[in-house]
């Protein structure tokens, strides 16, 4: 996934959660910060245009439901924007433990 982001790209996400940084820029920082976040979901997870799968947070073990709309702005083959607006609050429900 790395191969298709131009150097300098940039990541928006204005709906994430507080402790989410709501802008990244370049290729270094956004990867480092949204591998974290690949890291706790379980391993079978995957996008689809087509279907839609239930994926399951592992550490509460609650499914992550979670609609988004995301574009893309490329330059040749590179991505040079890749923005994503999705509810923070969903993602916060999935990946707190219930008390």
């Amino acid at each position: 996934m790395r191969s298709l982001f131009a150097a300098d790209t940039a990541l928006e996400t204005p709906f994430a959660p507080p402790h989410v940084p709501r802008a990244l820029k370049g290729i270094d920082e956004i990867f480092n910060c949204i591998s974290g976040f690949f890291q706790l979901l379980r391993d079978d997870f995957e996008i689809t245009q087509k279907s839609i799968h239930p994926v399951q947070a592992k550490p509460t073990g609650k499914i992550y439901n979670q609609g988004s709309i995301l574009y893309l702005r490329a330059k040749g083959v590179k991505v040079m924007l890749y923005g994503e607006h999705f509810d923070g609050t969903r993602t916060a429900a999935a990946f707190t433990p219930d008390r």
